[in-house]
């Protein structure tokens, strides 16, 4: 909260000085970026590092036939900065409480332990997959926030609809549009065949707008009873870990923003601009006209902008 407090500052003085800010950059891609970094405990200011290199990695997948291979194989920068902090971990004996640690523990405890190769492309997997999937449910969210005044006067009078807000746009927008399965002994799907050691591309979007599943599939209804029976998480084994972690951010993030921002307006003319990476869904680019709340709140957001900066020192 002290975080999105400071955030919503800084925009708010952007929109001071030059009419409107993109609150995709200003508020919501530092926020997942931060919350890794704190997670991973390394330097609060390495998140910028976080976002450039998840976005580098994912374009890099898309060349030839990169989709294939490790992670780590496929950027060696993002890879030694961790090879050096899964170093300074075992300098230290692999004693506090940040993930890299405690995957340390693992490794030494477990019978089947992990390598630092292992953790290395887990943390990889940790930061693309949490930094880029909650930075565009973030951007969606945002985005229908921005659109509908009316929405938005709906929404900050009655927090309790935040979590089914979360959930139905995780459902209509989901942030993993397809997930890659392998298929080893062949199937049959439907009409379809599938040969044995087929590549599979499960569609979480169509699952989630089944007419079949889902009353009126295609509209957003933000009293939605079964909301949450979205796959928009995966399921079953496969479900996302970061899933609880994502929808916390999420509910935080827009909880905090309503108390400090009165009204959120997209700057007129402006065009949705989808993410490039094939598998993702989100805005890139979210840029809105801001009007704070109250002086109080105001003031509160300068207090808390420096709470945030004495603690980073």
């Amino acid at each position: 909260r002290r975080l999105v407090t400071q955030l919503v500052g800084e925009a708010l003085a952007e929109c001071e000085a030059k009419g409107s800010s993109d609150i995709c950059q200003t508020v919501l891609l530092p926020v997942p970026a931060s919350v890794i970094a704190h997670l991973l405990g390394v330097p609060m200011e390495d998140r910028w590092l976080f976002t450039k290199w998840g976005d580098e990695l994912c374009e890099i997948q898309l060349e030839g036939d990169n989709f294939r291979k490790p992670v780590g194989d496929l950027h060696p920068e993002f890879a030694a900065y961790l090879d050096r902090h899964i170093e300074m971990r075992k300098a230290d004996g692999g004693q506090g409480e940040d993930s890299i640690s405690r995957m340390m523990r693992v490794a030494v405890q477990e019978d089947q332990p992990m390598s630092d190769r292992m953790i290395r492309t887990q943390l990889m997997n940790l930061l693309v997959a949490g930094n880029e999937t909650t930075r565009n449910l973030l951007g969606s969210l945002f985005y229908r926030v921005a659109s509908d005044q009316e929405f938005q006067a709906e929404l900050r009078a009655d927090r309790s609809l935040i979590p089914n807000f979360i959930e139905e746009t995780l459902r209509l927008e989901s942030p993993v549009r397809f997930v890659v399965r392998r298929c080893p002994q062949g199937a049959h799907l439907g009409d379809a065949e599938l040969g044995p050691d087929s590549t599979v591309l499960v569609s979480l979007e169509a699952a989630n707008h089944d007419p079949e599943v889902w009353a009126k599939p295609d509209e957003f209804d933000l009293r939605r009873a079964d909301a949450k029976d979205h796959l928009a998480f995966g399921a079953g084994r496969h479900i996302c870990p970061g899933a609880f972690l994502a929808r916390m951010e999420a509910e935080l993030v827009l909880d905090t923003y309503l108390d400090l921002i009165e009204s959120t307006k997209l700057v007129e003319g402006v065009d949705y601009v989808p993410n490039p990476v094939y598998w993702a869904r989100g805005p890139v680019t979210l840029p809105v006209v801001l009007q704070a709340a109250t002086t109080s709140e105001s003031n509160g957001i300068s207090s808390a902008r420096a709470t945030i900066e004495e603690e980073m020192q």
